[in-house]
């Protein structure tokens, strides 16, 4: 098919695959070549394909890296019918409409972003940047760009305004969190103002119901404070010979009225006297209560949570299930993120800042272990466990760490109801 001149010379420049003169020519021609090279590094350094459409007879060229790019096979001519096809479904009528558009109009240059089904490599995103060459009565002659994958700043993209959703959510709702216990507060330091002198039932009830909100904006902050100490590394653990046995029960114990709260029944398995951790005791309770509210959170009036722990010869498992709401697959990767939330804000009658599993997470990691989480779906339950390396027993006393059977301990039921 004849081409033009101008655009011959266009299609034997190096960055399109042509080959150009090997003559050596005048100081300007070293110029222009010099410049060639540099633009035909610079398409490959950045891995952006090169094209060029003739618009009066649909002539289409391209470099090899735009085959690369679009996964096109380089054995085929590149023709605008291949190119088109290979644009995501979604975005192909309007990618091909603003195309038409600009081609009639005055338009010269443009920039575009659009999806493509990649063969190997699934849907990539790319920017289209081009420019239209026109006659003198403004007629499009030619159209000539650079295409780029821009996949990775695009997912960075939705990953920053993720990031910026829940965070303004998380604001939203602690503001909410530590408003609540405000008003309580404030109504009964005005009943204690206005109570007889004489009234100490009363006052007591007041004072009960203060120091029962305070404690609640006491453990936000706590959980905050404890957050940010450590992202930064700077969280200090007060490590001993604990036994597993030990931090599971008391973890029971600052769960137990919450669940009972929440009508649940906790079903507690065998807890080994002989496996031992080296571990901070405190933040090793706070990490299994943690799991354990927000199992009585997340599960309804007569639901079910078990714990259990497997002991083992180098790791111990502590497992904590339950049948109650579950998690969507979608939720699962990013649900030990700082701000995540298992179920929607008008979903979550009980509160909670999303920090909770956070905080759970990082402590673990702090004590060498790691923790995850599996859910077949919504309302199909949700299950955590975390691992945590065993230590030997402390000095002078003897080992008798041995598999634990029906007959080492008696299986123990809890009915919290």
């Amino acid at each position: 098919m004849h081409l033009g001149n101008s655009l011959r010379r266009l299609l034997q420049n190096p960055i399109f695959g042509g080959t150009g003169s090997d003559q050596r020519g005048d100081p300007d021609e070293q110029v222009v070549r010099g410049s060639e090279k540099l633009l035909r590094l610079a398409l490959r350094g950045a891995n952006a394909g090169a094209w060029v459409i003739d618009v009066k007879d649909g002539t289409t060229h391209w470099n090899e890296q735009l085959d690369r790019l679009y996964g096109f096979n380089e054995t085929q001519a590149p023709s605008f019918e291949r190119w088109i096809i290979s644009l995501h479904p979604e975005d192909r009528r309007w990618v091909v409409a603003d195309l038409e558009t600009r081609l009639y109009s005055e338009a010269t240059d443009f920039e575009r972003e659009f999806r493509i089904i990649h063969p190997e490599k699934g849907v990539r995103w790319i920017l289209n940047k081009g420019s239209i060459e026109r006659d003198e009565r403004g007629g499009a002659l030619r159209i000539h760009g650079i295409d780029m994958d821009i996949t990775e700043r695009k997912e960075e993209q939705k990953m920053l305004r993720e990031a910026d959703r829940r965070k303004d959510e998380f604001l939203a709702i602690l503001a909410h969190e530590l408003r609540n216990p405000l008003t309580p507060l404030r109504n009964n330091l005005e009943l204690l103002r206005l109570l007889p002198a004489g009234d100490s039932q009363r006052a007591e009830q007041a004072m009960d119901s203060m120091d029962r909100q305070l404690e609640h904006m006491v453990l936000l902050i706590n959980d905050l404070l404890d957050t940010s100490r450590i992202r930064h590394g700077k969280l200090l653990l007060r490590k001993q010979r604990v036994p597993i046995g030990e931090a599971v029960a008391q973890a029971v114990e600052v769960s137990e009225n919450f669940i009972r709260e929440r009508k649940n029944e906790l079903h507690l398995g065998p807890l080994p006297s002989d496996r031992y951790v080296d571990a901070d005791l405190m933040r090793l309770v706070q990490v299994f209560a943690n799991l354990l509210n927000n199992a009585a959170k997340f599960t309804g009036p007569g639901g079910h949570i078990w714990l259990d722990v497997e002991p083992g010869e180098d790791w111990v498992l502590v497992s904590i299930k339950d049948d109650g709401i579950g998690i969507s697959a979608d939720k699962l990767p990013r649900l030990f993120e700082m701000f995540s939330q298992a179920a929607p804000p008008l979903e979550r009658s009980l509160g909670g800042l999303g920090i909770g599993l956070s905080l759970v997470k990082g402590l673990v990691e702090l004590h060498g272990g790691t923790v995850e989480v599996a859910s077949e779906g919504p309302n199909r339950g949700a299950a955590f466990v975390v691992q945590l390396p065993v230590a030997r027993p402390p000095v002078g006393e003897a080992d008798t760490r041995q598999r634990t059977t029906g007959r080492d301990i008696v299986r123990r039921r809890l009915c919290l109801i």
